[in-house]
């Protein structure tokens, strides 16, 4: 399955996130305010330029930008960037390819080669891929990011069905690919 199949599992309807119950679909849950406090107990907010990948409708992207932080997103999926609040923030980006991800630096008014972001942050980007493509994402990523990145990650959890489709692995798996040097957080922001 492609990268941006994968992500679509999780932003377009019928997809992980869309409750067709509910009515409305992929809304604003509360975790994107959750996460955005707990990034800022590790990072004050103070402008940085910060970078969600994997920002899907960026609904964390605003929570950031409110909080204080320059944030900018970036996410495979057209069609979840369309339903977007802050449109102007976020770019249509493969994180597998360099020149697309500087592409959307460029935008943000930041420059170098590569042009690099003073935050960064993998908002359940890593699950939809493989680990192979996790591996080259990394080394995309940390070459484009001043300080270590940080990744929000969902732990498999052996009470619920996973989807097979998505990239599952326990916190320990997580945190044995990622850190150090990276900072890894639950799907609710803790640290694991």
């Amino acid at each position: 399955m492609s990268l941006i199949a994968s992500l679509e599992l999780f932003t377009s309807p019928g997809g992980w996130y869309w409750n067709p119950d509910a009515g409305t679909g992929y809304r604003r849950y509360p975790f994107f305010a959750d996460r955005v406090a707990q990034l800022k107990q590790r990072f004050a907010p103070n402008g940085q330029a910060l970078l969600v990948a994997g920002c899907g409708y960026g609904y964390l992207v605003d929570e950031a930008r409110t909080a204080g932080y320059n944030a900018w997103g970036v996410d495979a999926s057209a069609w979840a960037l369309g339903q977007s609040p802050v449109a102007a923030f976020v770019r249509q980006a493969d994180v597998l390819v360099a020149s697309q991800l500087d592409a959307a630096a460029n935008a943000a008014g930041l420059h170098g080669n590569p042009p690099r972001w003073d935050l960064l942050l993998t908002e359940d980007l890593l699950t939809c891929m493989s680990d192979a493509e996790i591996s080259t994402a990394l080394g995309l990523l940390r070459a484009r990011c001043r300080a270590n990145l940080a990744h929000l990650v969902t732990v498999a959890d052996p009470a619920m069905t996973q989807d097979a489709r998505l990239n599952w692995k326990t916190a320990a798996q997580w945190k044995a690919i990622l850190s150090p040097p990276d900072v890894v957080l639950d799907e609710n922001g803790q640290a694991l």
